[in-house]
């Protein structure tokens, strides 16, 4: 009997250490109480990141490199229906180590420009290639070093039943931004919404899934001004 292993490693650990980018204030062109203005600090200012995980509250700190989000304009494929998509991750942390949450969207090339919407948190590694679901990541958070994921992480046979998705992801709100190669794509500028997670899969690095799980819920983020992967 086949069996599948499906590794996967969030890009957003790569990006610990982001130096965010303030606009000076320019007398004669900036406006702080204008939205479109560069100067405008309302949405930086009210970033946010946080949840409930095994009913204790957790939530980043708004401070440079805590705080962001990545978008790639490489294309995914999805494996069963070939629609094209989009990878979106989206971190949280808090203090020197690598310690916070990261969600990943799977958008589907004709969301881009909108991504309101509700999208299921995978718990099955064989949907790692599926447009339009999430999955979410957390480590060592309220000063333990227990990794969760909610991507199942072990073998499976190909014949097991598709483990059920284990929450969801909301999108509620967006503004979108320029493209940074010039293109006609809009690439987004920030990015809002609400996530739970009924059952995330504790890790026992390296030896895979521990049996530990735990849940996420009242999640909910506010990020702006996205890095873009090449």
């Amino acid at each position: 009997m086949n069996t599948i292993t499906k590794t996967f490693k969030t890009i957003g650990l790569c990006f610990l250490a982001v130096a965010l980018v303030s606009c000076a204030k320019d007398e004669n062109s900036c406006d702080p109480e204008d939205k479109e203005s560069p100067c405008y600090p309302g949405v930086t200012t009210s970033q946010y990141f946080k949840m409930e995980i095994a009913g204790a509250e957790w939530k980043a700190t708004n401070a440079p490199g805590h705080l962001f989000f990545i978008e790639s304009p490489n294309q995914g494929v999805d494996e069963h229906t070939g629609v094209p998509f989009y990878y979106v991750e989206l971190v949280g942390l808090t203090g020197s180590d690598p310690n916070g949450i990261t969600i990943q969207l799977h958008l589907p090339a004709d969301k881009f420009s909108n991504p309101k919407g509700t999208y299921p948190v995978i718990a099955d590694a064989r949907k790692l290639h599926t447009a339009g679901v999430s999955s979410v990541w957390v480590y060592a958070v309220n000063g333990t070093q227990d990794e969760y994921v909610s991507v199942f992480p072990e073998s499976m046979d190909d014949d097991t039943p598709l483990l059920p998705d284990a929450g969801t992801v909301t999108i509620t709100d967006f503004e979108l931004g320029n493209d940074n190669d010039g293109g006609n794509q809009k690439r987004l500028y920030r990015i809002k919404g609400t996530f739970s997670a009924s059952t995330i899969y504790g890790l026992d690095v390296p030896n895979g899934f521990n049996g530990n799980t735990e849940s996420i819920s009242r999640g909910e983020f506010n990020l702006v001004n996205a890095l873009y992967q090449q």
